[in-house]
């Protein structure tokens, strides 16, 4: 084995950099542990261990709980809980409003045609909309000034095409998208969650946003569909609102000490305000001498005693007094909820006049582990309480730099009205603040050097390059002319998720112990190196999912367990092949040296099939179907370097210490070496038999039809959970009133939890109808006299569902395709292609008559959705293998007696390729079912239905690959051949 020294080099770097990445995950699971236990005695111990918690790995750099929580191997939703919401940018709210809300007939009819022609299109929809409105009126112009001429004036003439126009707004449209995307990631990255996961979709205008761990799917829907608020407040001075802090931080000391007896006297507050009082900056004095001269807990705890407020909020002060501007206060962002609790108590905001707000800054002013926000105060000055200026004034942002080029800024281009009002608002605050709000939060508070007038302005900072960018997209996205709607939505409950942790890893741990023990009894000491192999496998493969940042779903967990079975498959392979040499008389060390050349190609060729199905799955999948297919290629990678290069150098290495090596037990060593089954002379009972499935298949689909799950129907779904059974026909009529149509009920696992489907308003994009509806199910089972608890729902609009349609189409047939091409590619001859395509056509067929024969009728939910796409693709995947394998053989087998000139029938190659690889066909797919039968038994409800395609495709597909896909090549190959002879 050549090269020995670069391939041990190699996994001890790759092991390094896995044990480093996975390191993430286990100090935070014992920081986490040690965290709930403190909690329950001593929150505030529990508190500070987890911020001083520090990490060291190798002593080379040092990492808080928090970078260690941003590192470690993120779970998806159906593992920890959580909410994954798809938002489609609303094309039609920006055309109306880009045109000022047009009452142009043609104008807004042609945007209903174009909303309604999106569900059957893939066309974009601003295309769409040319043409429908060409369609309505060949001559109608959409520069004209009643449509965009006007609005659009400073980007159209007045003789543009409408071929122009419709550029401009599909600029448009991707400036809005993008802001919208800007707006909604700053928004989560304020609500709090860990690790949160934002990205638009590729090729579409919609966002998909993954919130793990979140608890109210409420607050989440309208955060995320609420439209954005961009407002210009003026602000009061620190001398003015000083007062104000100090008299709420000596109430609060009052209320916590349980002495005050009188109400407020609001009056007081007037007082403070306007007058200074000398008793301030003796506090302040106070308060940073005590922050100097702390040296105990006693005197720091005795010191938040007398000052609960200013021992959380820092007021904005030092020994010379109180410093000028609109900020009032500095606190960790880890203190600022409890700053805002204190604020919002009942009594402390009777003493808060009503025209001050205390907002928060967007950006901390430091960048250490505790960050720092400050507190601005804002100045009401209107009887409704808007501020004097909002979004509605601006038209335009962009980033800029200063007069000399020194420094960005950022550029405003507002609207008449707007101008108007920006002139009187730094006209009357001049040597003061102006604080621009997005959303509550501070972006920036420039001072007024003097009256702005004409309508332009900029914003000058300390700002970087990407800082002037990002302010200037939040200030175009206060108008954001494209609101976001929910079009897709799951969430998962943290019972669920867990449910799905243990069933996820009991099925994981029972398939490798079973496999290994299989291996062992097998293949003896050579099953040891497999399982050696086996687990660096593993390893490697979770170390390489926490690298790249992946997510590990469910379906990702079957992937890995689908991966064992592959790596096990490779070792097969080079174990069969090392026992036919040493059948033949070979040495040991020249017998392992020509298995493992002999077994190169079919590993090869079988692994990239698979990572072709894999690669397309990724492609075409969206959410937990990805996440399979990212463990799925990962793992065919990581099996090839574990099964080819690690159990190559245990072999070499016991080889050079002339250890023995043995590949087979007394139970295996004569297993397949005398098989001769003619299974060419049975193809014509193997055509009968399937012939026979497929047509009652093919009634089925016809009277049956499929169970089709809620991602190609488009609705609602909900997971709920009863105390006790409860009976899905009843059920289902009970809610008939609550949804005005009886939805579907369906169990899901015990009979205590049910799958209930409804498309009640389902087309309804409503900010409040996905609560409303929730609302409707729970008042229904409550009238049915049931209680249940919802563990998840999911949500799947019209035009997702036909996407998803779409896309699954699509990816099956390209999978057929490139399978041919690659088949084509490697053999050289097209029969051998056409035989593998025409038995996957036929795997996917009686797959798909099973689940529309038995759906039912089993036990188990036995639905067509993304998992379901997902399973057909992986049994095109594995039947190709074991396809590839075969055919592997009858090229060898054909280029050797080729070489002999001896005369063997097409018949006799077939036989002997196939009887030579059963002892493969049959290892692999004991192996491969013992791993899908652990995971259908102990993997969890919500993928049994998965699982199971996934073992009726093992076993159509190891028949297949023996009874259909050669003797298919051979009649193709037999055809040509008695033509020729007839010309002859």
């Amino acid at each position: 084995m050549q090269n020995k020294g670069a391939i041990k080099l190699f996994a001890i770097l790759l092991a390094l950099v896995c044990l480093y990445q996975l390191s993430f995950t286990i100090v935070t699971r014992v920081a986490e542990k040690e965290f709930a236990e403190l909690k329950e005695t001593d929150p505030q111990a529990a508190d500070k261990y987890i911020e001083d918690f520090r990490y060291n790995f190798l002593y080379l750099k040092e990492y808080t709980y928090m970078d260690c929580k941003e590192l470690e191997l993120n779970l998806g939703l159906d593992l920890k809980g959580g909410m994954n919401v798809t938002l489609e940018i609303s094309l039609q709210e920006m055309l109306r409003a880009l045109a000022n809300n047009s009452p142009d007939t043609t104008f807004n009819k042609a945007i209903d045609n174009a909303t309604a022609q999106m569900a059957n299109s893939t066309e974009n929809f601003v295309t769409l909309f040319g043409q429908e409105f060409e369609k309505l009126d060949p001559n109608a112009r959409l520069a004209s000034p009643a449509i965009y001429g006007y609005t659009l004036k400073d980007k159209i003439t007045g003789d543009a095409t409408n071929a122009q126009v419709l550029d401009i707004l599909r600029e448009e449209k991707e400036a809005a998208i993008e802001q919208a995307f800007q707006v909604l990631r700053t928004r989560i990255d304020k609500f709090g969650v860990t690790q949160p996961n934002i990205q638009r979709l590729e090729g579409s205008d919609r966002i998909q946003v993954e919130l793990p761990g979140v608890n109210d799917p409420e607050r989440v829907r309208k955060l995320l569909q609420g439209t954005a608020k961009l407002e210009f407040w003026e602000t009061y001075d620190n001398n003015e609102v000083y007062g104000i802090l100090a008299e709420a931080n000596a109430l609060l000391r009052d209320i916590e000490k349980g002495t005050t007896t009188t109400e407020v006297d609001t009056a007081k507050v007037e007082t403070v305000k306007e007058e200074k009082a000398e008793g301030e900056k003796s506090l302040v004095d106070k308060l940073a001498t005590d922050t100097n001269t702390v040296d105990s807990d006693v005197a720091l705890d005795e010191m938040r005693k007398e000052n609960p407020l200013f021992a959380v909020l820092q007021p904005a002060a030092s020994q010379e007094g109180l410093f000028s501007g609109p900020v009032v206060g500095y606190a960790s962002v880890r203190d600022t909820a409890k700053v805002n609790a204190y604020l919002n108590n009942e009594r402390v905001r009777s003493i808060i006049p009503r025209d001050l707000k205390l907002l928060w800054t967007i950006k901390p002013i430091n960048d250490e582990a505790t960050q720092v926000h400050q507190l601005v105060a804002i100045k009401v000055t209107s009887r409704d309480g808007l501020p004097p200026l909002s979004g509605d004034g601006i038209a335009d942002a962009n980033k800029d730099f200063g007069q000399f080029g020194a420094s960005p800024e950022v550029s405003m281009l507002m609207t008449p009205e707007g101008a108007n009002v920006w002139k009187k608002l730094t006209g009357e605050n001049v040597g003061k603040s102006i604080a621009i709000v997005l959303d509550d939060y501070v972006y920036s508070f420039p001072t007024v050097q003097g009256e702005i007038a004409g309508g332009r302005s900029s914003i000058t900072g300390n700002f970087t390059i990407k800082e002037a960018e990002d302010l200037a997209t939040v200030l175009k996205a206060g108008k954001l002319p494209a609101p976001a709607r929910i079009v897709e939505e799951a969430v998962v409950g943290p019972t669920l998720g867990q449910e799905s942790i243990n069933a996820g890893a009991a099925s994981f741990i029972a398939a490798i112990i079973l496999v290994m023990v299989f291996m062992v009894v097998y293949y003896n000491l050579a099953g040891w190196a497999a399982n050696l192999a086996l687990m660096a496998n593993v390893f490697f493969i979770f170390g390489v999912l926490a690298s790249i940042g992946a997510v590990l779903t469910l379906p990702g967990i079957a992937g890995i367990v689908l991966t064992i079975g592959i790596s096990i498959d490779s070792n097969v392979l080079i174990f069969e092949r090392v026992r036919e040499e040493l059948a033949k008389g070979t040495g040991m060390r020249l017998a392992v040296k020509q298995g493992y050349d002999a077994a190169y190609s079919a590993i090869i060729d079988s692994n990239v099939t698979s990572l072709l199905t894999g690669i397309i799955l990724y492609v075409f999948g969206t959410g937990p179907i990805q996440g399979f297919a990212t463990t799925l290629i990962i793992g065919i990678f990581c099996s090839l370097f574990a099964s080819i290069f690690l159990t190559r150098l245990v072999f070499e290495s016991r080889l050079d210490a002339k250890k023995a090596i043995t590949v087979a037990t007394k139970l295996s060593e004569g297993a397949f070496k005398k098989v001769n089954f003619d299974f060419i002379g049975k193809r014509k009972v193997a055509y009968v038999i399937s012939g026979l499935l497929i047509v009652a298949g093919l009634i089925s689909f016809g009277v049956r039809g499929f169970n089709y799950g809620v991602d190609f129907l488009g609705g609602r779904s909900y997971v709920v959970e009863f105390t006790e059974p409860v009976d899905g026909a009843e059920l289902s009529k009970s809610l008939a009133d609550a949804f005005e149509t009886a939805p579907l009920v369906k169990t899901f696992g015990s009979d205590n939890r049910v799958k209930i489907i409804t498309a009640y308003r389902i087309a309804d994009n409503g900010v409040s109808v996905d609560d409303e509806v929730l609302e409707r199910l729970e008042a229904g089972l409550a009238a049915s006299g049931k209680s249940g608890e919802v563990l998840s729902s999911q949500k799947v609009g019209p035009t997702i569902a036909n996407d998803i349609k779409r896309s699954a189409m699509l990816a099956v047939i390209f999978s057929l395709i490139v399978i041919f091409a690659y088949i084509l590619l490697r053999f050289k001859k097209w029969q051998f292609g056409a035989g593998a395509v025409v038995a996957l056509f036929h795997d996917v067929l009686l797959v798909l008559s099973m689940f529309s024969l038995f759906y039912g009728i089993m036990p188990f939910s036995m639905e067509i959705d993304q998992a379901f796409i997902a399973a057909i693709l992986t049994v095109v995947g594995y039947s190709i293998n074991d396809t590839v394998v075969v055919f592997d053989r009858i090229r060898e087998f054909q280029a050797e007696h080729l070489a002999s000139s001896s005369r063997h029938s097409l018949k006799d190659v077939l036989n002997s390729a196939i009887n030579s690889t059963l002892s493969r066909t049959v290892m692999t797919g004991v192996t491969t079912l013992l791993v899908l039968l652990v995971l259908f038994l102990f993997g969890g409800e919500s993928i049994k239905g998965f699982t199971f395609a996934l073992l009726a495709g093992l076993v159509i597909g190891t028949y297949s690959s023996v009874f259909i896909a050669t003797p298919v090549m051979m009649e193709f190959v037999k055809k040509p051949v008695k033509e020729e002879k007839k010309k002859k």
